[in-house]
């Protein structure tokens, strides 16, 4: 963390009082719009990332069977038999 901050590095900063990335991710939320409004980002914490990946959209009936032909087609590519016992 190389911002300055009133003459102290951010990181200097957070090692004396533990507030660092909430602060720094408020400054961001509003700095960037600010200085960048056409910026097409968004500031985001972690957590939000995990939450909004885990968002799933179903899959229609012609996608599923497209991704089972597509399945198979992949596995006998590689020589694989799914039926084959070990």
């Amino acid at each position: 963390m190389r911002t300055v901050q009133g003459g102290d590095l951010k990181g200097e900063i957070y090692a004396r009082t533990g507030n660092g990335c909430s602060n720094c991710h408020d400054q961001l939320m509003k700095r960037v719009p600010k200085y960048y409004p056409d910026y097409p980002y968004e500031v985001k914490y972690i957590w939000e990332l995990v939450a909004d990946s885990l968002i799933i959209e179903p899959w229609t009936d012609e996608e599923i069977g497209k991704g089972g032909w597509e399945g198979k087609a992949q596995w006998e590519l590689l020589g694989v038999d799914l039926d084959e016992e070990f």
